[in-house]
């Protein structure tokens, strides 16, 4: 979990010669306990995994590894693209758009433990596609327009980090954003997406995550 730091200060069990932790950093980026839901479909995944060398036994073996993984599974290809019978492509990401080598290193021994005899397969991060957005706004009569940019450029921003990996950025998504961000946005428009007026659609492999979000 999230502690501030200084707050860590009490030891579960005594260790010889240690009289007193502290936590001189606070703790961030934690998660929140895993939902029913998850834990739901993991233990289905589980089930189903029992015969192993199936797509959804890797599967269970990834999502075993944390929590907030995002994955893809590619079979019958490489990591161009191309047809190669008998390999699978894992392109994993854990939010950030640029997961760790060592976790990269775990995902690829938690797949190697349940993968089809005779297969090969490669774990990938994913590429990332950044999405420079521009768009214009209208506030409401007497609303103050920069805290109601402020609001519209965190939510877009928010909402592209967050996209998973192979999901496009619709350009009309962005107005409904605009409007649900703060209650003084009175009009929306002139949506591009890295000078364009289309959506942006990744690979199969890619993530879009956001670059200037510009709200004028």
């Amino acid at each position: 979990g999230n502690v501030q730091a200084g707050t860590v200060t009490l030891l579960a069990t005594a260790m010889p010669g240690i009289d007193g932790v502290s936590n001189a950093s606070a703790f961030q980026n934690g998660l929140d306990a895993e939902s029913d839901d998850a834990f739901r479909a993991r233990f289905r995944n589980f089930i189903d995994s029992r015969s192993r060398a199936t797509p959804l036994a890797v599967e269970y073996a990834i999502d075993n590894i944390q929590q907030g993984l995002q994955f893809t599974i590619q079979e019958n290809i490489d990591t161009a693209g191309m047809a190669r019978l008998g390999n699978f492509v894992v392109t994993v990401d854990d939010g950030s758009g640029s997961p760790s080598a060592s976790l990269l290193t775990t995902v690829t021994a938690a797949i190697e433990a349940v993968r089809p005899l005779g297969s090969t397969f490669t774990v990938q991060p994913p590429t990332v596609v950044m999405a420079n957005v521009s768009l214009a706004i209208m506030t409401a009569p007497g609303a103050l327009r920069a805290p109601v940019v402020a609001a519209v450029t965190a939510a877009i921003s928010a909402y592209i980090n967050a996209l998973p990996i192979g999901a496009a950025l619709p350009a009309s998504r962005r107005a409904q954003l605009a409007y649900a961000a703060h209650p003084d946005v009175a009009n929306a428009g002139q949506f591009q997406i890295n000078s364009a007026y289309a959506d942006a659609v990744p690979s199969n492999s890619g993530v879009i995550r956001a670059g200037l979000v510009s709200v004028n």
